[in-house]
Formats: C-alpha cells, structure tokens, sequence
C-alpha cells in the first residue's frame, strides 16, 4: 500500500493548447511516460478555455500575462514565453535592413486571428518602453503552425513565439528580425482543482514539466540580464480548496 501511495501509476487527464505541445510539452511528456511505465497520459490538444472541474482533468496548461485570473483553481507556474519577430533569409535580403519597428511598415506580414480585424503588434524595447506597429496581414489565422510555415517560405513577417522558432532560426530557415524587442513575457502555468490528494502521477508530471520549462528557459534567455525576466516557479492557489 504504501509503494502504491508513493509510485506514480494510473491515468493522468490533462489539457494543453495545441502550439505548447510543439514548443517541447510533448517532448517532456514522452520522457516522463518513458521514466514511468505504470503511467498513462490523455491529452486533450485544445485552444479553448477548459473547465478543469467540469471535464474532470487533473490540470490545464494555460498561457496568460499576469495576473493571473484563474479564481477557483490552483496555480503552478511552469515558465515564461515571448514572442518575436521572424522572417525568411530571403525576404530580409529584398527589403533595407530593419533598425526600427516602423521600419516594417512596408514589410509583408502574416499574424494571429483578431475578430476586430485591427492588427496592432505591442512589443516591449530592452528599457521596458512599448512600442507598437500598425500593420494589415496578408495572413490572418489562429493556427500558429500556419503562421510558422507562412513565414518560413517567406509570405511575411511573423510574430512569433520564441521557443517555437528557436530551432528554425539555429538552423537557419528564420531569421530573428530586431532581436532587442519582445513581447511582454506570458506565464505558462498548470491550473488544478486543489494539490490537496494529488496522486504521485499528477504530481510528478507538473514536477517534470516545471524542470523541463526551466531547462528550455534557460536556453532560451541565458545571462544575468534576461534571468530577472524569469519570476521563480511557483505554486500558489488563489482561492482555497
């Protein structure tokens, strides 16, 4: 009974939106499942709000900019994401060096779905000032891998988020444009009902996952600069189970 309580075994439900799973979820899913053979994973790869309680899931993955407003459920902070600005090698060679956000005006550019249809890009520069750019897309979608391919074969400039391009821009495919801006850093975070009878299998994944986000972080924004970017992982529940 006691190697029962302790070992990780059953079903695990989560929720995950669909882009966090290529941004390295997957991969550290897989690697927690290979570490624990007695543990089974259900995925439901989603862009929607879940209600964790209502579909019965042990936890939610979620990105949002502080605060968080996750009012009945529990936090466990996993890491941070940003966005950047990307382009084809090849587009940047056909149009004069950017030095600036206004220098994109007459760039192409391809972006996230807005019902309003007004596309505006706020952005942060390395003093925290914002600095925006009006822009009408030649693409507007709320599939982000469309986005990634749109940009990568060169139909305009994306705004994108970092840990899904860092591969494309090591191997050369994207090209970081204006490096010295980002957006506003997200949280990516777990949400649960209560850590209160949490079985090991719950528990350790979110371990893992919180070690897993910290190693791509780290990769991602290394240095003493980018580290203040970072707030700590942390759990706290904002309302009482």
């Amino acid at each position: 009974m006691d190697q029962t309580r302790t070992k990780p075994q059953g079903t695990v439900r989560i929720s995950c939106p669909v882009a966090l799973l290529s941004f390295g979820i997957a991969d550290i899913i897989s690697q927690y499942l290979s570490d624990n053979p007695e543990v089974q994973v259900l995925v439901d790869a989603t862009n929607r709000r879940v209600d964790v309680i209502e579909e019965g899931l042990d936890f939610a993955i979620r990105v949002r900019r502080p605060p968080l407003e996750d009012a009945e459920l529990a936090v466990r902070q996993l890491g941070v994401s940003t966005f950047i600005l990307v382009a084809n090698p090849n587009m940047v060679e056909r149009y004069p060096t950017p030095t600036s956000i206004d220098s994109l005006k007459d760039w192409p550019t391809v972006t996230m779905a807005d019902s309003s249809e007004r596309y505006i890009w706020n952005m942060l520069d390395s003093d925290g000032h914002t600095i925006s750019l009006a822009h009408h897309p030649r693409l507007a979608t709320d599939d982000i891998a469309s986005l990634r391919s749109a940009a990568i074969l060169g139909a305009g400039v994306a705004l994108l988020p970092r840990e899904f391009v860092d591969e494309d821009i090591r191997s050369g495919r994207l090209r970081h444009l204006l490096p010295e801006l980002a957006t506003k850093p997200g949280i990516v975070h777990a949400v649960f009902a209560t850590r209160r009878g949490m079985v090991p299998a719950v528990r350790n994944l979110l371990d893992a996952l919180v070690a897993g986000f910290e190693a791509l972080n780290q990769r991602l924004y290394p240095g003493p600069a980018k580290k203040e970017v970072l707030p700590a992982c942390t759990e706290s529940s904002i309302k009482p189970a």
